[in-house]
């Protein structure tokens, strides 16, 4: 139970209070999105030793309390990933010149590079403990990968290649917000229709909302 005290000095680390009337100019910065990002990093990572501490389809003998509150909460820290990576594209489209420019190369090549990295890792770890070792493959029912929890990278990037062909090609840029976020409900009826674990889908409305949001707020 001392992690719940721990987390809350790690969410307002170097926090300040603003008095009434005060405006926060650092709302949705970088600097506090990458500090919620870090904060909900760890939380993901609190949620996986849940599940292997204290999840209730373990037998009783195996289960040692403290973390329980995290074993259904693992997809509201995924969808602040989610919210801010729309949010961020969308505000680096809007000030940044010709930023689709090499686009998704640069997206995606650093998400493909960490992939194959940690893919390794585990096979080597998966071979040293005379577990079974196959490729990667996309099946109905739960997509066969290396690293169990790697879906995300895959996720992500199915989302950046529609914001892409969204913003690239579409002039209007409702037009493109309704492109981008068509590709989003596309993928989850994907994963519906192929019967992939909930987690692979549960929370990726949240990178829609960010860009209906800043459409909203900045009309872009």
């Amino acid at each position: 139970y001392l992690f719940y005290p721990l987390l809350l000095g790690l969410l307002f680390f170097q926090s300040k209070l603003f008095k009434g009337g005060e405006w926060n100019e650092e709302v949705l910065s970088l600097r506090q999105t990458k500090a919620l990002q870090g904060f909900a990093a760890v939380c993901i990572i609190f949620h996986h030793m849940a599940q292997k501490t204290c999840a209730p389809w373990m037998r009783s003998q195996y289960i040692v309390h403290g973390l329980d509150i995290f074993v259904p909460i693992g997809y509201l820290f995924v969808a602040i990933f989610f919210f801010y990576s729309g949010f961020g594209l969308l505000k680096s489209y809007k000030t940044k010149e010709n930023y689709l420019k090499g686009f998704l190369p640069k997206r995606i090549s650093p998400l493909f590079i960490a992939t194959v990295l940690i893919g390794f890792i585990f096979m080597i770890a998966r071979t040293w403990m005379n577990e079974a070792v196959f490729f990667p493959s996309i099946t109905v029912g739960e997509p066969r990968q290396l690293n169990p929890n790697g879906w995300f990278p895959v996720t992500i990037s199915v989302f950046y290649i529609g914001f892409y062909l969204a913003y690239r090609f579409c002039k209007n840029k409702k037009a493109a917000l309704v492109l981008s976020c068509a590709v989003v409900g596309l993928y989850c009826f994907y994963c519906d229709y192929m019967i992939f674990g909930t987690w692979w889908y549960n929370s990726t409305s949240a990178f829609c909302a960010s860009e209906t949001y800043f459409l909203i707020v900045f009309s872009i």
